[in-house]
């Protein structure tokens, strides 16, 4: 690697970088946070800026009060650590939550669903007050139990898709966040729901894992009406919870969906035309909860299954919807719900789960996996430019300070070796580049 001590050298590509990413892919490695968000019987989670401060902030959607108290809304001071927010959320047996902008005044509102009492928009004032709205949606004897929302008839407000015991129910948003029950459909054991544009229309459709009898999916016309596509996918036996994303890579909507008998398996999409095959392979028998996320930034989706016995594992995307399992990360206890996004605003995805209360609290995992090839030659190099020269001390300044700027590659920032960018490395980079004395460090 050539180094050069001049800002106006042109950087250059480098090849080897590219060839050592392909040869050698990241080590995944997440840290538990030693802080959880609250211990309750966690039904349900959902994750989103509710006091739009730039972080992510988590509501624990308590199952019962009597399970050591009511729902809580966590609010992320900006690092991943939270504060429990003042904010009451007067519902109890709260079995879903969903945390949308649903009146359009920008601010994050957030929509409880009970089994004790008609649910309720909590609207967010925009100070960090959130105040019930007058509605009461839908019956406690309904026996809601999860919440999805997008704009499903496409007028532009976010609607709601409640489960229940009764079937699917399709409440539509005047745009001011007053719901209208307008439809139900697919009456039988429905076990959970995913949102997602399975044929490229643009329209959210809908998917149906249902208990008991094999999963379907429904096609929305444009309108908000839904159709069965005549798919049946999977067993007719168990239950268990879909998640959606491209998980092949191949630019359309596929599924993992979790079976609490046959475990995992990998619904892929045909050409963006919302047919469905069976990747052909089933991950951790007997695993109904299961996530998606890209845990080592390499651009494809990895998978975390929640088993009831065996603990949380997480499994490597190897291309092509291949998947091989990563070593212990993740504790032993059985993950009721699980959220993955970034709360510590280094740009990865990390995780929290939804325990119960026995399991010691909600924990969040930081994900600090490394792609240790991405460094060629020398530390120092922090816009992997291909050389060490002002730009990156610029760029270096620019993340420690809040100014934006995003590590293309971390180690390579870790000038000094020490496991952590900080002040340390912007000592050892400016002795390097004013001749100070300091030397750079080869790549591990």
């Amino acid at each position: 690697m050539k180094v050069v001590k001049s800002l106006f050298v042109v950087p250059l590509i480098s090849i080897i970088s590219t060839f050592c990413q392909a040869a050698c892919p990241p080590e995944i490695t997440f840290s538990k946070s030693p802080q959880t968000l609250g211990v309750l019987r966690t039904f349900a989670l959902d994750v989103a800026d509710v006091d739009l401060d730039g972080d992510n902030d988590v509501f624990v959607a308590s199952y019962h009060d009597n399970y050591f108290g009511p729902s809580q809304l966590w609010l992320n001071i900006g690092d991943g650590t939270f504060s429990l927010s003042p904010e009451s959320f007067p519902l109890s047996d709260v079995h879903g939550v969903a945390i949308r902008d649903l009146n359009g005044d920008t601010y994050p509102d957030i929509f409880l669903i009970s089994q004790a009492s008609p649910s309720k928009v909590f609207f967010n004032d925009g100070t960090g007050t959130f105040l019930a709205g007058s509605q009461d949606i839908g019956m406690a004897a309904d026996l809601p139990f999860l919440i999805e929302m997008g704009d499903i008839d496409n007028d532009g407000d976010l609607d709601a898709l409640i489960a229940c015991g009764v079937g699917i129910q399709l409440w539509l948003n005047d745009s001011t966040g007053v719901f209208t029950l307008t439809s139900t459909l697919a009456a039988g054991r429905v076990g959970c729901i995913n949102l997602a544009d399975v044929n490229g229309d643009t329209y959210l459709d809908l998917f149906i894992a249902f208990s008991d009898q094999p999963d379907e999916v429904w096609l929305n016309d444009g309108s908000g009406s839904f159709m069965n596509s005549g798919q049946t996918l999977g067993s007719s036996a168990g239950y268990g919870y879909p998640a959606s994303g491209d998980i092949d890579g191949d630019g359309d909507i596929d599924f993992a969906v979790g079976n609490s008998v046959q475990g995992v398996t990998i619904w892929l999409n045909q050409n963006n035309t919302g047919t469905f095959v069976d990747a052909g392979f089933y991950l951790e028998p007997g695993t109904p909860r299961v996530g998606l996320l890209d845990a080592d930034g390499d651009g494809d989706l990895d998978i975390i299954t929640g088993h009831p016995t065996n603990g949380t594992k997480l499994w490597k995307n190897t291309g092509s919807a291949s998947f091989s399992p990563v070593g212990p990360i993740f504790g032993s206890a059985r993950a009721l719900c699980i959220g993955c996004t970034d709360f510590d605003g280094d740009s990865d995805n990390d995780v929290v789960f939804g325990y119960g209360e026995t399991d010691g609290g909600n924990p969040i995992y930081f994900n600090e996996s490394a792609d240790t090839c991405c460094c060629v030659g020398v530390r120092g190099n922090v816009n992997a430019s291909g050389i060490v020269d002002l730009s990156d001390l610029s760029a270096l300044v620019s993340y420690l300070t809040g100014g934006g700027y995003m590590l293309p590659c971390s180690v390579e920032a870790n000038v000094n070796g020490a496991g952590i960018v900080d002040l340390g490395d912007l000592s050892a980079l400016v002795s390097y580049l004013t001749g100070g004395g300091y030397s750079l460090q080869n790549c591990p």
